[in-house]
């Protein structure tokens, strides 16, 4: 696979991630005073989703999931990791 061809498909799995993640917060926004639990849950459900949607086409460290935790939206394991990957083939 070339390389610009690789950087597209990086980009859409972190586009796509980073999407639900900020669907996700929005929805749990009118629960937020009330659920106490409710941005740990989302943000669990957020890293499950992480790890299905990366599969065995992106390696998430433990680094990438740990900072994917973060309650802020669109930071996700795998933007975190595509971030990386980008960094890493620009040099």
């Amino acid at each position: 696979m070339s390389n610009s061809t690789e950087k597209k498909r990086l980009l859409l799995l972190a586009l796509l991630s980073i999407a639900l993640d900020v669907g996700t917060s929005l929805a749990e926004l009118p629960f937020l005073g009330f659920l106490p639990v409710s941005i740990g849950s989302e943000e669990l459900t957020e890293l499950l989703i992480s790890t299905l949607l990366a599969g065995d086409r992106l390696k998430l460290t433990w680094s990438d999931r740990m900072i994917g935790l973060l309650p802020i939206p669109g930071i996700t394991a795998i933007s975190v990791r595509v971030l990386k990957e980008l960094i890493q083939k620009t040099r």
